[in-house]
This record gives C-alpha cells, sequence and structure tokens, in this order.
C-alpha cells in the first residue's frame, strides 16, 4: 500500500515537471512570435533584439542570440545589456 502512494507522488510530481516544462517552452516560443512581430513593425527597436537575443541565449542557441545582441548594438552601441549579454555569448561559445 505504502509503495503505491510512493509511485502515485512520483508520478504526479513528473507530471507537474512536464507540465511546467511544457508552460516555459509554450511560453518562449510566444515570446519569440510577439519579438518578431515587433521587429517586423520597428527593425530598429533595440529592446526588442535585446529581449529575442536573451530568449535565444536562455534557449542554448548562441549564434542567433549573438546576431541579435550585434544588431541592436549596430543601433545603440552604448546599450548596456546588449553589450554585456554579447560577452555573456561569446563566453558560452568559447567554453562549448
Amino acid at each position: 500500500m505504502m509503495q503505491n502512494i510512493k509511485v502515485k507522488i512520483l508520478y504526479e510530481v513528473d507530471y507537474l515537471f512536464f507540465l511546467f516544462d511544457f508552460r516555459i517552452f509554450y511560453s518562449a516560443c510566444v515570446s519569440h512570435v510577439h519579438f518578431n512581430k515587433a521587429l517586423a513593425t520597428d527593425p530598429k527597436c533595440v529592446d526588442a533584439l535585446v529581449a529575442r537575443g536573451a530568449l535565444s541565449a536562455n534557449q542554448g542557441h548562441y549564434k542567433r542570440a549573438m546576431q541579435d545582441f550585434e544588431g541592436a548594438l549596430q543601433i545603440d552601441h552604448k546599450h548596456i545589456n546588449a553589450s554585456k549579454y554579447l560577452h555573456d555569448v561569446l563566453n558560452n561559445i568559447a567554453n562549448e
């Protein structure tokens, strides 16, 4: 009897983690769509480029993130977050 409860709890915890991971994945996909729409409307929106780059970097797409950060820095070469995140991405690429 006790083992069945333990298995059920483990199953429910695994299921909750699966749902949580799915929500994060879905949220990231939706966010990408919104950043792309913002950039379609205003291709020079530095904050959208930096946000999309950060999202890409968090998903492990470092080269895509690097392109967004470099694009943001071409528009605003003093953008602190673009510089910082580009530095972080370059370190991640070097350490792979």
